[in-house]
């Protein structure tokens, strides 16, 4: 059975300092942003408006998996990757990994927030839009911290995902003690 390699000391205290510091900034800037986003006097009253109103803030989301398409699609058309059967793929690895990623944490953090908004009420009309921007945010560091070395997109990495880790518990603590139906009688 083969062994793994060995991680190389240096590279994990990057990763972990990337990591802390996306820690920090979510703990930092989340709750900041929640206190200073203006917040319309409509109510959405229904779990299907908070939906509607969760779905729309998507738009903003997707523009992260827009631009990595858009950045593939550019160095395609201009490099020696436009032929992808000429082994020049490499040219293309960071950004292609870049949108993969961005496809998986956009299905992870929208459908996280679609739920969300079911139990939210008087409060979706600031999370929500938070989280979205927060999203963006993650992911344009994300995409810098790789560009500039592999290993410092830790922290964009880690700030697109830290909201999951109260979101989903938060919902599944909804759906037990209010269970499936909340919202909709």
């Amino acid at each position: 059975m083969a062994c793994a390699p060995k991680q190389n000391p240096k590279d994990r205290r990057i990763v972990d300092n990337m990591i802390i510091g996306g820690i920090i900034l979510t703990c930092t800037v989340l709750p900041v942003g929640f206190y200073f986003m203006p917040v319309s006097d409509v109510r959405l009253e229904t779990a299907w408006q908070r939906v509607i109103f969760t779905f729309r803030w998507q738009t903003l989301s997707l523009l992260t998996s827009l631009f990595g398409i858009h950045r593939l699609m550019h160095l395609r058309h201009t490099t020696a990757a436009i032929n992808p059967m000429s082994g020049n793929d490499n040219i293309l690895e960071i950004d292609a990994r870049y949108l993969q990623n961005t496809f998986e944490q956009l299905f992870i953090s929208a459908s996280g927030q679609l739920i969300l908004a079911t139990y939210l009420e008087n409060s979706v009309q600031r999370v929500i839009p938070v989280l979205v921007l927060y999203f963006v945010l993650s992911r344009a560091i994300f995409y810098y911290g790789y560009i500039k070395s592999p290993l410092k997109r830790a922290i964009g990495m880690c700030m697109t995902y830290a909201p999951n880790l109260v979101t989903y518990p938060f919902s599944l603590y909804c759906l037990i003690v209010y269970g499936p139906l909340y919202g909709l009688k």
